[in-house]
Formats: C-alpha cells, structure tokens, sequence
C-alpha cells in the first residue's frame, strides 16, 4: 500500500488517546475510562504518561465486553486533598 497521510504505512495509521476530564468528591475514588482509536483497526494498550501529582492510580485494565479501545483506571486521591489534579495518558 501507499502512504498514508495519518503517518506510517497504509493501514498502520498513529494511534489515537481521546482525553477525559473527570471530577470527584474529596476523599472519594473514581474510575475512569480510557478511550482511543488505534487507526489500523488492531486493539490498543494504554499508559499513563504523566502521573497525577497527588493521590494514586490503580493498574489499567480492559473492559470486559467491549471493543479493544477501551480501558479502565481508577484514581484514589489523597486523603482531604480538594485541588484539581491532572493525567497523561497514551
């Protein structure tokens, strides 16, 4: 195949991570759910590439039951942290 103007070969086209914004109440844990589109029809495999600078994540893990672009991650702030918090993925 020829090139493909999403970059790569034809049908290997750069894998997509769709962001998310998401809020909780403090000291609550929250799952979040991973979304993207791998662009070559092939399942995907998240990372976390910038971590929140406060509280933690637990490990990604797909969802059962549906397509291969999707995952869960569940973030557990702090205890009392009420600050706004951010992530990476990819």
């Amino acid at each position: 195949g020829g090139p493909n103007p999403q970059g790569g070969a034809s049908g290997n086209a750069k894998p997509v991570a769709h962001a998310i914004l998401a809020e909780t109440l403090k000291d609550t844990a929250l799952v979040l759910t991973l979304h993207g589109t791998a662009g070559d029809g092939q399942g995907l495999s998240f990372a976390i590439v910038t971590p929140p600078k406060s509280g933690s994540l637990g490990a990604i893990t797909p969802i059962a039951g549906t397509p291969a672009d999707s995952a869960s991650v569940t973030y557990t702030p702090d205890p009392g942290v009420t600050a706004r918090r951010g992530l990476r993925g990819r």
